[in-house]
C-alpha cells in the first residue's frame, strides 16, 4: 500500500514540474512559433502586448470588516482555501457567509468567473471562481473582459510570482496593495491563442488532480487496513495487494 501511495506522489511531483516547464514555454513562445521580442518582463511573442492586469480587468478589493456569523451558503474564501485549485467550485472548503450578513459587514460580492489572486504573504496563488463567493483581505479579484480567458490570466498571474515578490511592501509580511496588484503586467495574446493556451493548462492541471484523488483513495484505504489489522478484524495471510 504504501509503495503505491509513493509511486502516486512521484506522478504527482513529475506533473507539478512539467507544468512548470510547460508554463514557461507557453507564456514566452505562445503557439504559433513566431519570433520573440523583448519585454519589461521578458521574452514574448512579437504579437503580444504586455499590459498592467488592472488596465484590461475591473479590479474588486474585499471588505474591511470579517463577517460575524457564518451561518449562509455563501463561500467565504482564505488563501488556504484555494490554494492548489484551477477552479473554485460550490464545494470548496471554508466558512459561508449569508446576503444578509455579507450586507451587514460591508462584504463584496465576488461575481463568477472572476480570478482570485493571493496579495498577501504567499503570493502566486490563483484560481477562478465558477461561482459567487466573498474573500478576505489577503485575496484579490479581477473581473475579465470577455476578450480575456480567466484561466489564462490566473496562470499568468502565478506565473508572475517573483515579480509581485519584488514590488511587495513588507512589514510583518509582505503584501500588496490595490494599485500594486492592478500594476502586475501581463503577456497577452489574442483570444484564439488564451484558449488554446488555456486548455493545454487545465489538461495537465486535471491529470495531476486525479493521481491527487487516486492518492487520497489509497492513503484512506491504508489507514482502514491498519485499524483492521489492529485490531485483528482480518489478518495477513488473507491480503493480496499489489502496487499498481
Amino acid at each position: 500500500m504504501q509503495r503505491a501511495i509513493e509511486a502516486q506522489e512521484r506522478i504527482i511531483q513529475t506533473t507539478t514540474e512539467l507544468k512548470k516547464a510547460l508554463m514557461h514555454m507557453l507564456l514566452t513562445e505562445g503557439l504559433r512559433g513566431e519570433p520573440q521580442k523583448q519585454s519589461e518582463i521578458g521574452l514574448v511573442p512579437e504579437s503580444w502586448d504586455v499590459v498592467p492586469v488592472g488596465d484590461i480587468c475591473r479590479s474588486i478589493v474585499p471588505g474591511r470588516n470579517k463577517p460575524k456569523v457564518f451561518d449562509g451558503d455563501i463561500p467565504w474564501l482564505t488563501t488556504p482555501n484555494i490554494k492548489d485549485l484551477t477552479y473554485i467550485n460550490a464545494d470548496v472548503d471554508g466558512l459561508r457567509v449569508s446576503l444578509e450578513e455579507l450586507k451587514s459587514s460591508g462584504g463584496r460580492l465576488i461575481p463568477e468567473k472572476s480570478v482570485i489572486m493571493s496579495c498577501v504573504g504567499e503570493f502566486g496563488v490563483s484560481a477562478v471562481t465558477n461561482i459567487e463567493i466573498v474573500i478576505n483581505q489577503q485575496l484579490h479579484a479581477f473581473v475579465c473582459p470577455k476578450n480575456l480567458n480567466p484561466l489564462f490570466l490566473s496562470n499568468q498571474l502565478r506565473y508572475r510570482k517573483r515579480y509581485m515578490q519584488s514590488i511587495a511592501a513588507i512589514t510583518t509580511i509582505p503584501y500588496l496593495n490595490k494599485s500594486k496588484c492592478e500594476s502586475v503586467p501581463i503577456a497577452l495574446p489574442g483570444r484564439e491563442e488564451q484558449d488554446e493556451i488555456a486548455e493545454a493548462f487545465e489538461t495537465l492541471a486535471s491529470k495531476r488532480n486525479q493521481h491527487i484523488a487516486h492518492r487520497q483513495v489509497l492513503q484512506d484505504l491504508f489507514r482502514t487496513l491498519l485499524h483492521e489489522l489492529m485490531t485483528a478484524k482480518i489478518r495477513v495471510h488473507d491480503l493480496t495487494l499489489t502496487a499498481g
